[in-house]
């Protein structure tokens, strides 16, 4: 004879408090650097494509870092598994946080693939700023599209 047993009984790391504090710490230090990017970007007044591409994905990984950084707490309150943060949050407040760490991953991962082809017309075909600059508005256009795909 089996019995069902109950999902509370499954102990994870995920469950446990390390898998709730370390999420929150890293969540927030990337958070928190992020915005030491754009705070330096803003103050140098220095307009090149560069700054523009790291100023889009620091924006984009704040958006995905404070989704991480809230690990529980947007969770609906009667959840059956016994996770160690608290939950306060209803189901729409679970589903924004998880479109929030979707979208902004995916912005970050599209700017990331921008920045290497920055990298690669400017160190590989030696291409100068003003002639980037004119490719550069179809590279924001696809990393925006290719986000939703993503």
């Amino acid at each position: 004879m089996t019995s069902k047993a109950d999902p509370s009984d499954y102990d994870t790391f995920y469950q446990s408090n390390t898998g709730y504090i370390i999420p929150t710490i890293t969540g927030t230090i990337s958070c928190i650097s992020s915005v030491v990017v754009i705070f330096i970007i803003l103050r140098t007044m220095r307009n090149t494509a560069y700054h523009r591409i790291m100023f889009a994905m620091s924006l984009s990984d704040i958006i995905s870092s404070t989704a991480i950084a809230l690990t529980t707490i947007p969770m609906p309150s009667d959840v059956i598994y016994a996770y160690a943060g608290s939950s306060y949050g209803t189901t729409g407040t679970c589903v924004a946080q998880g479109l929030a760490y979707i979208v902004g991953s995916s912005l970050v991962m599209s700017a990331n693939c921008i920045l290497h082809i920055y990298y690669l017309c400017k160190l590989g075909f030696k291409m100068p700023e003003p002639m980037y600059r004119g490719r550069e508005s179809s590279q924001y256009v696809s990393y925006y599209f290719s986000s939703q795909i993503l």
